[in-house]
């Protein structure tokens, strides 16, 4: 049987600045400075997320897309 997976963004730094915004697109807060959001389904959604990602990168935060299995939680995470 094959693991089923999930893909996600990372977001690590000074995030405060971003914060409503990645709100609005799914993130949720795991631990201090750092951002966890789903990789959208929509095609306007991942644009949105795209545009998120670019502007972080150009603010000097550390922007990561992983797969991960979908079992794994936030709680995992932090």
């Amino acid at each position: 049987m094959a693991r089923a997976f999930t893909q996600q963004f990372v977001f690590s730094g000074r995030t405060y600045p971003f914060k409503a915004r990645i709100q609005r697109l799914g993130g949720t807060y795991v631990r201090q400075n750092t951002w966890v959001m789903p990789a959208a389904e929509s095609a306007a959604q991942r644009g949105a997320q795209r545009l998120l990602a670019e502007d972080l990168c150009q603010a000097g935060i550390a922007v990561q897309f992983e797969t991960v299995p979908a079992q794994r939680t936030l709680g995992e995470i932090q």
